[in-house]
């Protein structure tokens, strides 16, 4: 059913360059939000972003998971734009402050901000109990106060950074001493380097982010998936201690992961033995995978969905099978599972695992229908 909780930023592929003895990189300065999360609303109650619908803002719920967002955080957002996104997380958090930050005063202003808040306070069906301030930075710093925020967010803005050096240094003035600063984006891959969509600049790799930001007293202490994935989520902290200890967990976890790259072969993923011993062996460390990549049932569910979309359902269903094993209590895989049988034809194994997912999750509205449909099916 869902492929990825937050990545959804479908990017092109170029030549990446970076100056890394220069305070300011050399980079396009041409700004284009335009790979934000998806909406299919039409509405456009403020200048730019999305107004997402009251079902689409329940998918910011794995984004604050995610982020680790919690009750009475202080949250700010640099490169936010209309600050859209943090609208529609208030609709999965409460007692959360916003600081959003651009330096674009036609998107983000006093009054784009009460015309974004007004719309998500009023299709949020309890009442709005999260602040929203704005604060228009420029290119050397954010303008944000100092060391109030648990958490800084830069979403898909970090590689427009055309004055890093300044930027980190300011950013980490900002943070309290066990904050965390959240980078999410589409990076380069050593030898496959990233130009993400409209504004045509390169992506950093992950490896050069780690040591840009430990330069700067940020260490990395946790990440969505690999290095070898494109769409990430990179955290980083002061405490250099607590990053040595993740670091050294994280290359003994990769040594089991990498192999998760199998399942984009064509002929490892028709081998449903090869696939099941697969599952078999991430089961036995699944403990200290989740630990270090928490959403490696997302992972493996969008390689699964990748052979659907090829329509190489028998492929998808091996991939599915191995999230199955590995997450029994999960709704989604057996979702996705139902899905590929049904694709498949196979409409009765379709119907035993709709029906799981739907035990798992009664609210499953969309599974409930499809177990509507495949029982006419096996009818006639």
């Amino acid at each position: 059913m869902y492929r990825f909780p937050l990545y959804t930023l479908l990017l092109l592929l170029s030549v990446c360059f970076i100056e890394c003895n220069s305070d300011k990189t050399l980079r396009s300065k041409k700004r284009d939000k335009s790979d934000a999360l998806f909406s299919y609303s039409r509405k456009k109650p403020f200048k730019y972003g999305y107004a997402y619908t009251l079902e689409e803002c329940k998918n910011f719920a794995d984004i604050a998971k995610e982020y680790g967002i919690k009750k009475g955080d202080i949250i700010a957002d640099v490169g936010a734009a209309s600050g859209y996104t943090d609208g529609a997380m208030s609709l999965v958090c409460d007692s959360v402050t916003f600081y959003i930050e651009d330096i674009n005063k036609v998107y983000l202003n006093q009054k784009e901000l009460n015309k974004m808040v007004k719309y998500y306070s009023e299709i949020r069906k309890t009442p709005q109990t999260n602040k929203f301030y704005f604060t228009i930075g420029n290119e050397r710093r954010t303008n944000l106060p100092d060391s109030i925020f648990d958490k800084v967010i830069v979403n898909n803005a970090f590689h427009e950074f055309n004055y890093v050096s300044d930027m980190l240094n300011d950013i980490y003035k900002k943070l309290k001493p066990d904050g965390q600063l959240i980078i999410s984006e589409n990076f380069s891959i050593e030898n496959s380097p990233v130009v993400l969509r409209g504004c045509f600049i390169s992506g950093y790799t992950t490896n050069e982010v780690v040591e840009l930001l430990s330069f700067h007293g940020l260490y990395l202490t946790k990440m969505t998936f690999p290095e070898w994935i494109n769409n990430n989520m990179l955290i980083f902290e002061k405490d250099k201690k607590k990053s040595d200890i993740y670091l050294i967990k994280k290359e003994d976890v990769n040594a089991y992961v990498k192999n998760i790259n199998m399942l984009d072969s064509a002929a490892f993923s028709e081998d449903s033995l090869k696939t099941k011993a697969l599952g078999d062996s991430l089961l036995l460390r699944l403990k200290e995978i989740n630990e270090i990549y928490p959403f490696l049932e997302s992972w493996i569910n969008g390689l699964g969905y990748d052979w659907m979309n090829r329509k190489y359902y028998q492929k998808a269903i091996n991939v599915f099978m191995v999230n199955v094993l590995l997450y029994p209590d999960s709704a989604n895989v057996y979702d996705s599972l139902g899905e590929a049988y049904m694709e498949n034809k196979q409409y009765e194994l379709a119907l035993k695992y709709y029906s799981k997912s739907l035990e798992l999750n009664p609210s499953n509205t969309s599974g409930a229908e499809k177990i509507n449909k495949l029982k006419n099916l096996l009818r006639n």
